[in-house]
């Protein structure tokens, strides 16, 4: 295809020039870089093809090593994640109360003060030991657990207000709701993603744990 077009363009050149001897040489130089652009053309087409395969290539998906580097942040993320659904919920329903009728919607609020306290408890009896060694943050009293006490110093007002409402619906304000919720926001959701960021795997290579040091964490 690009040597027929090199023809072509020679012979359009032919037609529209005076026939001297200079020019028909002309016209085979011209001919001949044509013919080499085309071929300089094509390979640059294959390279390009080339670099795509191995751009494939790299995009396939994650190897037993990779998953086992990702799996504490994105286990971590889905857990998370379910707590600041729960946290906003909430917030965001106070007052049409997602239409429940008001005990049902405060139980329902309550899941976040059960499954929070849940999983802080697992993460320092089960996760923070095999981190602490080599990641300060995760030490005993160290970021992460006294994120956790402020967090836990609100989801005992939050507990507390949402039993109150259950008992005695005539004290449920849905100002006050956000209200408890706000007073602890700041510290839970800097908590919920600093935990994510240490745990990713370029943090935790930093801090140098290996591969066998991460399969023991309880996200495989």
């Amino acid at each position: 295809m690009f040597r027929n077009a090199a023809r072509h363009t020679a012979q359009h050149i032919t037609r529209n020039t005076p026939k001297t001897a200079t020019t028909a040489k002309n016209i085979a130089r011209m001919t001949t870089s044509a013919t080499n652009n085309a071929a300089n053309d094509a390979a640059a087409a294959r390279r390009r093809m080339d670099m795509e395969t191995i751009k494939a290539h790299f995009s396939l998906p994650a190897s037993a090593e990779e998953r086992a580097w990702r799996a504490p942040s994105e286990g971590m993320t889905s857990f998370h994640n379910s707590h600041k659904w729960e946290f906003n919920h909430a917030y965001q329903h106070a007052e049409d109360l997602d239409g429940k009728p008001l005990a049902s919607f405060l139980r329902q609020c309550y899941g976040l003060v059960v499954h929070l306290g849940n999983h802080h408890r697992i993460e320092e009896a089960h996760i923070f030991p095999l981190l602490a060694h080599k990641h300060p943050s995760f030490a005993r009293n160290a970021e992460h657990e006294d994120f956790h006490h402020q967090i836990h110093d609100g989801l005992e007002r939050y507990s507390k207000f949402l039993r109150e409402g259950i008992e005695d619906p005539s004290k449920y304000s849905a100002a006050k709701l956000r209200e408890t919720l706000d007073s602890f926001r700041k510290p839970l959701f800097e908590h919920l993603d600093k935990e994510v960021e240490d745990l990713r795997p370029e943090n935790l290579k930093k801090h140098g744990f290996t591969l066998a040091e991460i399969r023991r964490l309880p996200f495989h």
